[in-house]
């Protein structure tokens, strides 16, 4: 083969390759798949989103889940105080050894709670401190501290 031939195929493998990487860089490469129809952001790597435009933007993290047990009508470890800045998501879990009803004052949230997790998610969207009870015997559970930003 002469010296010009070898070139050439080295110039077609090299195309060839570099056209195969971007390829399976545009794909993703994870294989998790999801039918946002265009209209949604992408998650394209940790913590960046693209948009639909092809722009990057942060990730929205995701809320952090407290977890509420309660047994004998109580909060097992005592009340504890969940602190919260203003306009984050709240996720509380709630997992009772018998069914009733808790109630998070000022959002007016109320969920069933049973031996099966309960969860609510609501927008911090109000300061202040505000008492999670037990609906029927007016037990503290908890209290939520939401901040100003």
């Amino acid at each position: 083969m002469a010296p010009r031939q070898r070139i050439v195929l080295l110039i077609i493998a090299a195309v060839v390759l570099v056209g195969g990487i971007a390829l399976a860089a545009s794909s993703g490469g994870d294989d998790e798949s999801s039918d946002s129809g265009g209209t949604t952001p992408a998650q394209t790597q940790a913590g960046v989103q693209t948009t639909p435009e092809g722009e990057e933007q942060p990730a929205a993290p995701k809320p952090r889940l407290e977890t509420i047990r309660i047994r004998g009508g109580k909060p097992v470890g005592g009340a504890q105080t969940l602190k919260y800045d203003s306009g984050d998501t709240i996720a509380l879990r709630f997992v009772s050894d018998a069914p009733g009803e808790a109630h998070v004052h000022g959002f007016d949230k109320e969920v069933e709670v049973s031996r099966e997790a309960q969860i609510i998610r609501f927008k911090a969207n109000l300061e202040g401190i505000f008492e999670i009870e037990e609906h029927d015997t007016g037990e503290l559970l908890a209290k939520l501290e939401v901040r100003p930003k």
